[in-house]
């Protein structure tokens, strides 16, 4: 791809740069900050061997440089990169030993700077991604553990938050989808647990931040997915519990809000394929729809092609 030559092009400049210059140390930083965000790259287009090696390429070169807080940071991120890639190949342990690297390293960094809101936001990320690999090996009590950590620094990043700045103005989304996530993530240790009461508790308050973000931007389709997200699991909890009208309406307000993203994005594959699920898998009869569901699939598979 394009990034990736780019990302080439600058690493061949940078190694010929770093050869004898008295700036070596910046030179090694900006080489692993590249190698870091090659990873990224590779990350997303499923390369993850291209991946892997670019994300220890920068650790190696970044942790040599222990004083400099930028290079501790973005080996941080390569760690957790690793541990992404590693999860995503089902070996959660050894994910989990790579997003404990990352940990300590943020942890050690925001001991010198507690209101740094990109090594907040990062452990947030790190600790929700160790909450998911403790799921998936159904250690639920080291999950719950990730995700309430997790909450921790999502919510230390918006207290963080100064709502005079201009930066606030811009960044306020972000920052508030971290703690709407971060709550959705106890609520899926809560339902791993069988603790439905509190489950419905995070996951209400996880909705309400969603719905508010939504009524700030509401052609934003991902918006509606998140707000969906959050209805589907509170219906599957209602149901669970044996509240079918209240899981009716969660599930209704799911499949409105998926429909809404199919109309604002039809050329997303991703909105077709979840309304496509829901339709075809919502526990209440009445809102089941198998031709809708079938002609969503077709679409899918149109806009992929």
């Amino acid at each position: 791809s394009q990034a990736l030559d780019n990302y080439r092009q600058a690493q061949a400049v940078i190694t010929k740069n770093m050869k004898g210059s008295p700036d070596g140390p910046l030179w090694q930083f900006e080489l692993g900050r590249n190698y870091r965000l090659m990873g990224r790259t590779q990350y997303f287009q499923v390369d993850y061997a291209g991946a892997l090696n670019s994300f220890t390429q920068c650790v190696n070169l970044l942790d040599q440089l222990s004083d400099d807080e930028r290079a501790r940071y973005e080996s941080s991120l390569a760690y957790q990169g690793m541990g992404n890639i590693l999860h995503s190949q089902n070996k959660q342990a050894v994910a989990v030993d790579s997003y404990n690297t990352s940990v300590k390293i943020l942890e050690s960094l925001t001991e010198l700077d507690p209101n740094n809101k990109e090594w907040l936001h990062a452990l947030w990320e790190v600790y929700n991604s160790m909450g998911d690999a403790y799921l998936f090996q159904k250690d639920f009590n080291n999950a719950m553990s990730s995700f309430q950590l997790g909450l921790r620094y999502a919510t230390l990043l918006n207290q963080a938050s100064n709502p005079e700045s201009r930066k606030w103005q811009s960044q306020n989304k972000e920052w508030r989808s971290a703690l709407a996530f971060a709550l959705r993530g106890v609520g899926k240790a809560d339902i791993a647990l069988k603790k439905y009461d509190d489950a419905v508790k995070e996951y209400w308050k996880s909705l309400e931040i969603f719905t508010d973000l939504s009524e700030q931007t509401p052609n934003d389709p991902q918006n509606l997915e998140d707000i969906a997200n959050a209805a589907s699991a509170m219906g599957d909890i209602y149901y669970a519990q044996h509240k079918y009208d209240e899981a009716a309406q969660e599930f209704r307000l799911c499949i409105a809000q998926r429909t809404r993203a199919v109309e604002l994005d039809e050329a997303n594959a991703m909105h077709h394929n979840e309304l496509a699920w829901e339709l075809s898998t919502c526990p209440v009869d009445q809102l089941r729809n198998g031709p809708l569901a079938l002609k969503e699939v077709e679409l899918a598979i149109k806009d992929m092609i």
